[in-house]
């Protein structure tokens, strides 16, 4: 039966032998000892089609079948490597895949682990390149056989450049989404306008002195710049009333955590922003709402942007009454330390603010 070599356009090239010349193949499940029975020509065309070289080897190390993925990083075709040595074909000197396929073949005990290594290769025309070789041991018909995986580590170290900048196009895409949403609140509000973004750089700052991971603190930030994307639900007349709330407007505006949750929670964040958003009123002694939850109950995300925005709401000017100074800011958190606020959330605040001259442009930038 023929197959076509989809490296050579139209051009055919018979099928190597069976992999086995009589009875069942097996094939290596990644633990010794352990073999499946697979279907002999349905094995040989899945492997034909993987993009990483694949090869089955002989008990003397010689090609027995040799995927299209082979020919494409080494150069050789089906009919100049059938029958070769593996080691003849692709080794550089004594050392690497040579010797280590040597010591396998020559092991008493059989089949043996899986083992991977790094080891230099050499292509058909002479160029040289650096590959991750899997040998994987198996018996077929009492023969000893060898699965041998290459991949090449420049073509996968340029994949992941490739994947890590897909990321992060992603990433900016999603983080000007959120942006863009928090100013569609912070429009409506202009009493408040830039109050998500000062929360959320303190926020990130916070998280940054307390020792937590660059990609967390970015999700910590992104998910304080929309933490009161819920006023949106609240009327302009409420958000921008200058005097103190009645009591049926306070309920209206506290609803705007679940209203907020609601819009985006089905938004697939990498981070915890629906949480962020959901619970940025909690108070670790459950006095705080939506849900009144406690302690740890309260993710620590949410937990930094609580006290973060407290301290940047208390400092701006509100319709309702003049900014208050850092002092009384960094007082309000304390003062509630361990029982609204998160002890260690609240100590690093004040140490960031403090070393800022108490200032927070100086610390949330």
């Amino acid at each position: 039966m023929a197959l076509p070599n989809m490296e050579n356009g139209d051009r055919r090239e018979r099928l190597p032998p069976r992999l086995s010349e009589a009875g069942d193949m097996g094939l290596p499940d990644g633990r010794a000892g352990r073999v499946r029975p697979v279907d002999h020509l349905a094995t040989e065309v899945m492997i034909r089609c993987l993009r990483d070289a694949v090869l089955d080897l002989d008990t003397k190390g010689r090609v027995r079948l040799w995927s299209s993925g082979a020919y494409r990083l080494f150069g050789y075709s089906d009919a100049e490597a059938m029958g070769r040595p593996l080691a003849e074909l692709v080794a550089v000197g004594d050392a690497g895949v040579g010797r280590e396929l040597a010591g396998l073949l020559a092991a008493a005990e059989w089949p043996q682990p899986e083992r991977t290594i790094n080891s230099p290769l050499r292509r058909k025309d002479g160029t040289l390149f650096s590959g991750e070789v899997t040998l994987s041991s198996y018996t077929a018909s009492h023969h000893r056989r060898v699965m041998v995986v290459v991949r090449d580590h420049g073509e996968c170290r340029a994949l992941e450049v490739a994947l890590e900048a897909s990321l992060e196009r992603e990433r900016l895409a999603m983080e000007a989404y959120i942006l863009a949403i928090g100013r569609m609140v912070e429009a409506r509000d202009p009493y408040t306008a830039g109050h998500q973004q000062r929360t959320a750089r303190l926020a990130k700052s916070v998280a940054l002195h307390m020792g937590m991971g660059a990609k967390r603190a970015e999700g910590i930030f992104l998910g304080a710049a929309v933490h009161d994307i819920g006023k949106i639900d609240v009327p302009a007349e409420i958000l921008a009333r200058p005097t103190a709330l009645r009591s049926g407007e306070r309920e209206i505006v506290q609803r705007h955590p679940t209203v907020g949750y609601n819009i985006i929670k089905d938004i697939n964040f990498p981070w915890p922003v629906a949480d962020i958003v959901l619970q940025h009123h909690e108070h670790l002694d459950g006095s705080g709402y939506p849900q009144g939850l406690k302690g740890s109950e309260i993710t620590l995300e949410a937990r930094i942007v609580v006290v973060a925005d407290v301290v940047e709401a208390m400092s701006s000017h509100r319709p309702y009454r003049p900014a208050r100074t850092m002092a009384e800011a960094l007082a309000e958190i304390n003062d509630h330390r361990g029982t609204y606020y998160d002890p260690k959330v609240v100590d690093s605040c004040t140490r960031l603010i403090e070393q800022g001259g108490n200032k927070l442009e100086m610390v949330a930038q």
